[in-house]
């Protein structure tokens, strides 16, 4: 019971209609039969009195006088009559004296009854109205008896006596009594009545708002109060919608800056991660370099070259300086395109000239190994850093040339296809034309488990570090920047005979 309102409510309701039932038919049956015989003999007293002195006007007026004796008969349930103060009838309310034996028998026993009493003679003298009750000769039946006598020109000449029968009140008493029953069954009735108001009013509205505050608490911010009430429940509904939906809002807030700041502390970390890593692997690059310079110049110091071997030592140190300054280079160039301060100059440009010219600066080494060389590229415009995309083309080409094998061949081609963009003039889909460029080289494949690898900064596929194969491994780091900010597509992938490397740019369709 304690953890249900509707039965708490129900069992107060109950408890509480009952109390005022059985006060109210206690009290009934107790008092009831004497405030009526109270209320009765005051009622007839008044009557009596306002007949007194209604004949006293009509004295003479006989059928006046016979007409207020029959009113007051079928107004008040009461017979009356008026003796003389020898108890001799003088009026009754039929003119002709007509009534039932057994009426007028009840008046004449009535005064003698009331003649009797030890306050009669008082009472005429006083002239005073008086009501008693008397119980008939065979006991059986009792009567209120109204006693009122007339005095005409200081005479107490005369007596009227009303007398009404005691029966109809013990009657009505019963009919009460009888229905105690219907009263109970209707306050059942009405205590259900009353639980249904009470569990429509007050419990359910008040489950819903307990329900979604659970929801709440297991911070599911999903369901809303459905209460639309203007009193205080339908306030406090209200207001646990508008802290449901604040709650929602904060708490979404703190999702997001909870992972704003796991994001921010996974990017240190990775930052940290990579500085270990650059301070590492730039200290490998550096450390062989710098190393064959001091030994080479501490031989030239101690003399130990020859004449003929001094020239080789000068020139390794030499060699070992450009490659240092080659690896500071790349590193200061990466260095820019990472931190976003360095600016593309955007132009529109034929790039067939621009992979004629790189193949040139490479004909040489690709002269020493015998490589065949094939261009099947498209004349078109396109739009980018021309100096950038040079110098991509310049890694992708060095690239193939340091890993095919002598006799091989490399391969420039492209191939233009459409993608799709959403328009910020009328925010409608349009297509535009991409330029592929793909330089493959023959007789070498990288590990799949490598390809996603190549472009990290120091990353080499020769987990030796072979010198003789050069670079410094930052070169396809910073092609991948430079593509990035041309918002290039670009990858790698094996073919059975070779690798393939490519990136996209935007056909000029305006120039073209």
């Amino acid at each position: 019971m304690k953890k249900n309102l509707t039965l708490r409510l129900f069992i107060i309701t109950s408890i509480f209609i009952s109390i005022i039932l059985i006060l109210i038919l206690s009290l009934q049956s107790i008092f009831f039969e004497k405030f009526y015989i109270n209320k009765k003999m005051n009622t007839l007293k008044s009557e009596i009195t306002k007949f007194k002195i209604a004949y006293s006007y009509n004295y003479d007026n006989k059928p006046e006088l016979f007409k207020s004796m029959q009113d007051f008969e079928i107004n008040n349930n009461a017979k009356i009559a008026i003796f003389s103060n020898k108890g001799e009838i003088m009026f009754l309310s039929d003119p002709n004296k007509q009534m039932d034996d057994i009426v007028l028998q009840m008046l004449k026993e009535a005064f003698k009854k009331s003649s009797k009493t030890t306050d009669f003679s008082s009472t005429l003298n006083e002239g005073k109205v008086t009501a008693n009750i008397f119980a008939s000769e065979n006991k059986d039946i009792k009567n209120i008896v109204c006693l009122a006598p007339i005095s005409l020109e200081s005479i107490n000449d005369n007596i009227i006596i009303s007398v009404s029968p005691l029966q109809t009140i013990k009657e009505a008493s019963l009919v009460i009594k009888d229905f105690y029953p219907y009263a109970l069954f209707l306050g059942v009735l009405g205590i259900v009545f009353l639980s249904i108001i009470y569990s429509n009013l007050i419990s359910k509205p008040l489950k819903d708002i307990n329900k979604t505050a659970f929801k709440m608490a297991n911070l599911d911010f999903s369901e809303q109060c459905t209460v639309d009430r203007e009193d205080e429940i339908g306030n406090l509904a209200k207001t646990l919608n508008f802290l449901s939906l604040n709650l929602s809002n904060s708490l979404n807030a703190l999702k997001k800056y909870n992972n704003k700041l796991k994001d921010d502390i996974e990017k240190e970390k990775r930052i940290e991660n990579m500085r270990k890593d650059f301070i590492a692997n730039v200290s490998h690059e550096l450390k062989t370099p710098i190393s064959l310079i001091e030994g080479y110049a501490e031989g030239l110091k101690d003399n130990i070259a020859k004449d003929d071997q001094k020239d080789f030592y000068v020139d390794v140190i030499i060699d070992e300086a450009h490659n240092m300054e080659s690896l500071l280079n790349d590193m200061l160039d990466l260095s820019q395109l990472e931190s976003g301060s360095f600016n593309l100059h955007i132009d529109s440009f034929n790039i067939k000239p621009l992979i004629n010219h790189a193949l040139k600066k490479f004909k040489g080494l690709m002269e020493t190994k015998n490589i065949n060389v094939s261009v099947d590229v498209s004349d078109n415009l396109v739009i980018g850093d021309k100096i950038r995309i040079e110098q991509v083309l310049n890694n992708f080409i060095s690239n193939a040339i340091k890993n095919t094998i002598e006799k091989g061949s490399i391969s420039i081609s492209s191939r233009i296809e459409q993608k799709p963009y959403k328009s910020n003039i009328d925010n409608d889909y349009k297509t535009k034309d991409y330029l592929f460029v793909e330089v493959f080289n023959t007789n070498s494949n990288i590990p799949k488990e490598e390809l996603n690898n190549i472009w990290d900064k120091f990353y080499k596929i020769d987990k030796s570090r072979d010198r003789s194969k050069g670079g410094t491994g930052l070169g396809l780091s910073i092609v991948k920047n430079i593509l990035e900010k041309h918002n290039s597509v670009y990858g790698a992938f094996n073919k059975l005979d070779g690798v393939c490397f490519y990136f996209s740019l935007e056909i000029d369709s305006i120039k073209c």
